[in-house]
């Protein structure tokens, strides 16, 4: 798991700067900030035992920030398993220096097995949606294969998110797999990695891969539209700022407990 994950393929809009719309290029930005080079730098790892809640703490405090940059994030990751096996992650950044002025987004990044490629989820769908672009999606409980939560644009590019959502699974056709739930919060879940969509300059280009990339995200800057207009407005942008988050996670059955159900249980 990437404990702090804050890069996404650019998008057209992301790419293109408007001067009649005074719209930058925040790809542009976000790489003469170094946003694109961000590396983790593990600072302090403790765990305790804790019999009034019969769980395990751990924490780790970490440093993220590009090379040769004078900003970044001191943060600090919690973890608290509880004896049911149900983990709460809470992760906490301070900002230092000034860095760029958004972000494309915050959030945790995973590697799943191929085989957990069903995905159940409660929030806005069913096609993909952001911040500034979501309205035409309604607020529901949802299911496709992952294959379908990708968005074929010509050329490659952050495609596939969801916002607005309560908790997501992911599990195999036997029903076995894991959930994952917060404040609303955003998730994504591809056969191609960032990189991959970020590289690639066709859908040709696009190589599946071997497993899936499950991105669970705090915040995403929103998209804008600045390959034919204005970029993103104000109220939609990312900042790049003080940020904490916290997802539950927990292994799970479809025979013995419904997503929605376990849900509640870790409300």
């Amino acid at each position: 798991m990437k404990e702090g994950n804050f890069w996404r393929a650019p998008t057209d809009n992301d790419q293109i700067g408007q001067e009649e719309f005074s719209t930058r290029s925040e790809e542009k930005a976000w790489e003469a900030s170094g946003v694109h080079m961000l590396q983790q730098r593990l600072v302090d790892f403790k765990s305790e035992l804790s019999a009034e809640k019969d769980s395990v703490l751990i924490t780790v405090t970490k440093k993220i920030s590009p090379p040769g940059f004078n900003w970044g994030f001191k943060t600090s990751i919690k973890y608290e398993i509880a004896h049911t096996g149900i983990v709460t992650v809470k992760v906490d950044g301070k900002k230092f220096g000034e860095g760029s002025i958004t972000l494309p987004k915050i959030g945790l990044q995973f590697y799943l097995k191929k085989a957990f490629d069903q995905v159940d989820w409660y929030g806005r769908g069913p096609g993909e949606s952001y911040v500034d672009s979501k309205l035409a999606n309604r607020v529901g409980r949802w299911s496709a294969p992952v294959k379908e939560l990708f968005t074929p644009y010509v050329v490659p590019q952050e495609n596939g998110n969801r916002t607005d959502v309560k908790w997501v699974s992911l599990t195999t056709e036997s029903g076995a797999g894991l959930l994952a739930a917060g404040d609303l919060f955003n998730f994504s879940a591809h056969h191609y990695t960032t990189e991959i969509l970020e590289n690639a300059r066709h859908t040709i280009d696009l190589a599946e891969q071997d497993f899936i990339e499950f991105n669970l995200d705090h915040q995403q800057n929103g998209l804008g539209s600045a390959s034919c207009g204005p970029g993103v407005l104000e109220k939609y942008e990312l900042k790049n700022d003080d940020f904490e988050f916290f997802f539950h996670v927990g292994g799970f059955s479809k025979r013995e407990i419904s997503p929605n159900s376990l849900w509640k249980r870790m409300r």
